[in-house]
């Protein structure tokens, strides 16, 4: 999945739930911000979806961003917020044609999955048509909850 399927889920995993938008959506970008660079600028990675794709990644820095809404508002919010717009990247992401996730990273090795030079839409891959369909359902979902609260709040 690509950014905007990553937001439209992060908005609704907020919504439902009731968490900090903002946090959740940033939470919903951070594993492909950082992946990607560790694949594209860095190469450091065979693979996009190492490291921040991992049950690692996700656990210690929703520890950390929870750690770090506790000292400054007083309560774990932020760190809920983060669980939720993380794991809904995570679970997209999981979809089929969308592949595996290295879910044990570091603690086994994921040495077989190599991602190409290049995104499949820069001519990298074949174009993930299901996945496309998906994300399109989830922003069309999302908007439409967006503007039936909005409604709502203009209303009272």
């Amino acid at each position: 999945m690509i950014l905007p399927g990553h937001v439209a889920a992060a908005v609704l995993v907020s919504r439902r739930f009731g968490l900090d938008l903002r946090v959740a959506v940033l939470a919903g970008l951070v594993p492909d911000l950082v992946d990607k660079f560790v694949f594209y600028i860095l190469h450091a990675s065979r693979w996009t979806r190492v490291p921040a794709h991992s049950l690692l990644a996700l656990v210690v820095s929703a520890l950390g961003v929870a750690l770090a809404g506790r000292q400054r508002h007083g309560d774990w919010r932020w760190g809920l917020s983060w669980l939720g717009g993380y794991s809904a990247h995570l679970l997209c992401d999981i979809m089929p044609g969308e592949g595996a996730l290295p879910w044990l990273w570091p603690f086994y090795s994921y040495d077989d999955y190599v991602s190409p030079g290049i995104p499949w839409f820069l001519g990298g891959g074949p174009v993930p048509w299901l996945t496309l369909v998906t994300e399109a359902l989830l922003v069309a979902i999302a908007l439409i909850v967006e503007t039936r609260r909005k409604r709502r709040l203009h209303a009272r």
